[in-house]
């Protein structure tokens, strides 16, 4: 028996992420977001013993590095 996938919020109702989902949000490896919070550029806390990136300092990351590209004319 296969275990259920648990269900997904929309960003706006997570307070947080674990490491591996907030990677996959922002499109980078696992051992970048573990760079990223060595730098201080994404904080990094445990609930229930578990290494979690609060949504809000993921979407300041996304904010302060986000670069639109125009389209080619």
């Amino acid at each position: 028996m296969s275990a259920k996938p648990k269900p997904s919020l929309p960003m706006e109702a997570r307070l947080a992420y674990q490491v591996d989902e907030a990677a996959t949000a922002i499109g980078v490896s696992r051992s970048t977001i573990y760079e990223l919070v060595g730098r201080g550029e994404l904080e990094l806390g445990k609930i229930a013993g578990r290494s979690v990136i609060p949504t809000r300092s993921l979407k300041a990351y996304f904010e302060r590095h986000y670069e639109p590209v125009k389209p080619a004319a």
